[in-house]
């Protein structure tokens, strides 16, 4: 599984990058953390993920650019984010999950566990 963090802070796309590692062990093959919307964008035109876990607010920008850009692509999104107002736009979007901020490891588990079943 590849795994794409979109993620403007630095500490919580650790933490969800080395609880993806711990979560799904064996079964992730790369997981590539990005900071902001424009180069989250370029990669997901040129590099084949199967996951993308996504901050809504990154630097102030408006994650939901992302679904709405690439609905069709074969790719996953889980939302991991403390704007829970945008949960249901976001899932109009197909977005398969949402963990709110702050969240816990077994929040992120539920989530996971669910795109690898």
């Amino acid at each position: 599984m590849k795994i794409l963090i979109v993620e403007d802070e630095f500490l919580i796309a650790s933490r969800i990058e080395r609880l993806c590692n711990e979560i799904l062990g064996f079964v992730l093959s790369k997981i590539t953390c990005i900071s902001d919307l424009a180069d989250a964008k370029a990669y997901l035109k040129t590099n084949k993920v199967d996951l993308v876990i996504l901050e809504l607010n990154l630097n102030g920008e408006d994650g939901l650019q992302i679904l709405q850009q690439f609905t069709a692509e074969s790719f996953h999104i889980i939302i991991v984010s403390a704007q829970k107002e945008k949960a249901i736009d976001a899932f109009d979007y197909g977005v398969v999950d949402f963990v709110s901020k702050p969240f816990e490891k077994e929040k992120l588990k539920l989530a996971l566990d669910r795109q690898v079943q």
